[in-house]
């Protein structure tokens, strides 16, 4: 079950070292391009594979669970899938479900972690891997690794090197999965912070332009191609901030 620029590369990385231990028997991702990543590169490379495919538009348990009966799935693993599982689900697989969020857990449960990092005023990001439950984003710990965060970085900037440090795990994982090793679980001992998809909607807006630490910090954690950057409003127009390297990098 993936999506996203991190789903699909960890898609292919599957495909690649499909093993007589391991095979890739359906795959759960996003069918049409309308989306934000520009791409439905799983749904085209299952098609090239053979791969039995289900469209995650709508949430559609009955059919997910009807392909584990039938297919005698025993694993989930789930790359940002855009669906709580059920309870029903996890049960079908014995609890073997696994999610990889590229963020720290339980602090950044949710949604536009790399924004929220940075206006947190954190030095590291972490990446973690951990057994899925019926609730988002918790379950015990498997697997994390931290990167630290430059002082110039964007949400954008860290998103790319995070990507990077998430692939590096989910490969350490699938090796330790593939010689069914056992894992070392770490439980999550708190509800953590949760952070809805509307998270950003009041927080992109400077308020007082004078204030300089705000202006910095909100122009570098609002900096996202194709996301709308960190404004202020004179006579209720808007005026964008942009961080310095991104003229730099786009030589404006």
């Amino acid at each position: 079950m993936a999506q996203k620029p991190l789903g699909e590369e960890c898609f292919d990385y599957l495909v690649k070292i499909q093993t007589d231990k391991f095979k890739i028997v359906t795959v759960v991702s996003n069918m049409t391009k309308n989306v934000w990543w520009k791409t439905n590169h799983i749904y085209q490379m299952s098609l090239k594979h053979g791969i039995n495919f289900i469209n995650n538009e709508t949430k559609n348990e009955e059919l997910i669970l009807e392909n584990i009966l039938r297919l005698g799935i025993n694993t989930i693993i789930s790359v940002q899938h855009s669906w709580i599982l059920s309870k029903k689900i996890l049960e079908s697989v014995n609890g073997n479900a696994f999610n990889l969020h590229n963020a720290k857990l339980p602090d950044y449960k949710g949604n536009n972690i790399f924004s929220h990092v940075i206006l947190n005023n954190e030095n590291t990001h972490t990446s973690t891997i951990h057994k899925m439950d019926n609730e988002v984003d918790m379950g015990d710990i498997v697997l994390e690794q931290s990167i630290k965060i430059h002082p110039e970085e964007t949400s954008e900037s860290l998103y790319l090197r995070a990507n990077i440090i998430a692939i590096e795990l989910f490969k350490k994982f699938m090796d330790k999965l593939s010689r069914q090793d056992k894992f070392k679980l770490t439980k999550i001992t708190s509800k953590g912070n949760f952070y809805p998809k509307n998270s950003l909607d009041k927080l992109r807006e400077i308020k007082n332009i004078s204030n300089i630490n705000d202006v910095k910090t909100k122009s570098r954690a609002f900096f996202f191609s194709s996301f709308e950057p960190a404004f202020f409003k004179i006579d209720n127009k808007k005026y964008y901030i942009l961080p310095e390297n991104f003229y730099k990098k786009n030589k404006l």
